[in-house]
């Protein structure tokens, strides 16, 4: 297995590394403003929102011919790509507009009431039930993820990467505070907002668990930057801002003691243990001095985290009866319509007709497992869609043997949210989602820049002249040239 290494850097890659390229700016601001816009809002599933998120993703796609004309280096086959990163996205939304050609619910009127009816569908293409309401959901998802592909062609510097996630950390710290607040004051919603029906909220995220979730990706992400902070310059760990992002794994990881018992929480604590480990490991292997200090404080929280991991497991090993009505409904459903499902957002307006008769007058948005739900919505070849894409990535990861610290720390993290995805739906959540995106492609990307110079990240073509008799000329400003 290769091992992290260092770059010579010349003049070209000096300048690449420590300035933003016109595309790269670009990418850089739409990708951190949704990034704000979507973890800073009650409500991200509102129209205002997606419309947002819409028009950011779609015009986001003129910054690939941007990339393409003021790059200085050769990109082989830049559509190309872009497409075969869609695809799933593609396969999708044709399989989301062609299941909406008929419609199996119609209004019946009894009595002067007005009431749903659900027939059996005409065809494998009249399931979407909510076409109507979530089209522009949808495609603002869609659109959202292409943004997200854009990681894997623009980006050609670890600077890029590493302010990226230094940038969404310190967004996320305040975020931590604040929501510290809002616990602590024990307030009945979230300061200027109009709340949800939900009580275990955590800053402006509605449902606790979905905050674990997100904190589980982002303390792997902390704790990746922290790494990249050690290693930047070979300074000592104390004199780097290294220990900043530990803090905020500590923090991240501290907020399952401020929610309520989940299967969240659980995994949450796990992570906290994990990184504990991984953190007195990585300071014992660099003989850091700081070690002798902070390690017995590292070893007990990694305990203590433990300890609530354990009390929280035996919370949830006992009977849920709501829980295992709703997944026997999502099942249900997805036994009727197999191949498609019915359509994103399909349970709210369809649990009605499948729930058990206790849980009737009672709303739920939801099934608690990501993996039925996806089925409900997407149906079994929309989840195989899903799954073959995350394989064939991961699959190429190691087949081009770019196995790195950073990468292989990210993805970890990304696994415990798979997993957690069949107890829970993680997914549901537009941050979520949104940043398990951002954090693979992320992933993905710094493996490739960490083996391959600048200029042969995007190119099989190979380099014909030596560094030191290259003159190839690369615009830093309209203003000024510079040669190598």
């Amino acid at each position: 297995m290769k091992t992290d290494r260092k770059l010579i850097l010349n003049i070209r890659d000096i300048a690449l590394r420590d300035n933003f390229t016109a595309s790269e700016k670009l990418n850089f601001i739409a990708l951190f403003v949704l990034f704000i816009t979507l973890t800073w809002n009650l409500d991200n599933r509102s129209i205002w929102t997606s419309c947002f998120v819409l028009i950011m993703g779609t015009s986001s796609l003129i910054n690939i011919k941007i990339h393409e004309t003021v790059h200085p280096f050769i990109i082989d086959r830049l559509w190309t790509k872009l497409l075969c990163y869609n695809l799933p996205a593609i396969f999708l939304l044709v399989i989301y507009f062609l299941s909406a050609l008929g419609n199996c619910m119609e209004s019946i009127s009894i009595d002067g009431f007005s009431y749903l009816e659900l027939k059996k569908p005409e065809n494998i293409f009249s399931t979407n039930v909510t076409f109507k309401d979530n089209w522009i959901l949808f495609l603002s998802t869609v659109s959202l993820f292409t943004l997200s592909t854009q990681l894997l062609l623009i980006p050609k510097s670890f600077y890029f990467l590493h302010k990226f996630l230094s940038w969404c950390c310190t967004s996320i710290s305040f975020m931590f505070l604040i929501g510290a607040i809002f616990k602590a004051t024990d307030l009945a919603k979230p300061l200027f907002s109009s709340g949800t029906e939900l009580t275990n909220y955590f800053f402006y995220f509605p449902y606790d668990g979905d905050w674990a979730a997100f904190a589980i990706i982002w303390i792997y992400a902390s704790y990746a930057v922290s790494i990249i902070e050690c290693k930047k310059d070979d300074r000592e760990f104390t004199k780097t801002n290294a220990p900043f992002y530990l803090a905020l794994c500590t923090a991240l990881a501290s907020t399952t003691l401020l929610i309520e018992q989940s299967v969240s929480s659980l995994f949450l604590s796990f992570a906290f243990v994990h990184i504990c480990f991984l953190t007195y490991r990585y300071l014992k292997k660099q003989k850091e001095p700081v070690l002798k200090l902070i390690g017995p404080y590292i070893l007990a929280l990694g305990i203590g985290s433990a300890v609530k991991g354990c009390h929280s497991f035996t919370q949830i090993i006992t009977h849920n009866p709501v829980t295992e009505n709703l997944k026997k409904s999502g099942l249900e459903m997805i036994a009727d319509s197999p191949l498609f499902g019915w359509g994103i957002n399909s349970f709210q307006k369809l649990s009605p007709f499948y729930n058990d008769a206790s849980l009737l007058n009672q709303y739920y948005e939801t099934i608690p497992s990501s993996i039925i739900n996806l089925l409900c919505e997407f149906g079994i070849i929309g989840m195989v869609i899903i799954c073959l894409y995350l394989i064939i990535l991961y699959v190429q990861y190691h087949k081009n043997k770019q196995n790195n610290t950073i990468s292989d720390t990210l993805f970890f993290g990304l696994f415990l949210i798979i997993l957690l995805s069949f107890f829970d739906n993680p997914f549901y959540f537009i941050p979520v989602a949104f940043s398990f995106w951002i954090i693979a492609f992320l992933a993905i990307r710094w493996a490739q820049l960490i083996y391959n110079q600048a200029d042969e990240v995007d190119t099989s073509k190979n380099i014909v002249a030596s560094d030191h008799i290259r003159n190839v000329p690369f615009v830093t400003n309209p203003k000024k040239d510079v040669f190598k």
